[in-house]
């Protein structure tokens, strides 16, 4: 099943959340305001200018913000494509106590480390 078409279930379907990039725009822009409240009082300007230049500075770093959002939300978005599409739910009639018992069967077919360096002795 493709992780990106539309399952009759939500809980298996990955979509990208818009409040998470409001949440990290806001976030940036109200950094951006506060730094620039901060910095206009350290440079001894005026009141009207600190906030002129805060709300020049809000609204400059709102759209930055929603980039950064886009981005970490298609990194992520990705990255978690890539790790469903690597490990696949294997499609099988056994019950998970079956399954269990079966690579734990596989596990002890392969020699260990032990037997591996009896083996090399042997040589």
């Amino acid at each position: 099943m493709d992780p990106l078409s539309a399952p009759t279930d939500n809980s298996t379907r990955i979509a990208p959340s818009h409040s998470t990039r409001h949440a990290i725009a806001g976030c940036v822009s109200l950094a951006a305001f506060c730094v620039a409240l901060i910095a206009g009082r350290f440079a001894d300007n005026p009141t009207p200018t600190i906030l002129e230049r805060s709300l020049i500075a809000m609204i400059v770093a709102f759209p930055l913000g929603h980039l950064i959002g886009f981005i970490c939300e298609f990194t992520i978005r990705h990255e978690l494509i890539t790790y469903v599409r690597r490990r696949p739910v294997p499609d099988s009639d056994q019950s998970p106590d079956e399954l269990i018992e079966t690579l734990r069967a596989e596990r002890t077919a392969v020699p260990s480390g032990e037997a591996r360096e009896e083996k090399r002795e042997e040589k």
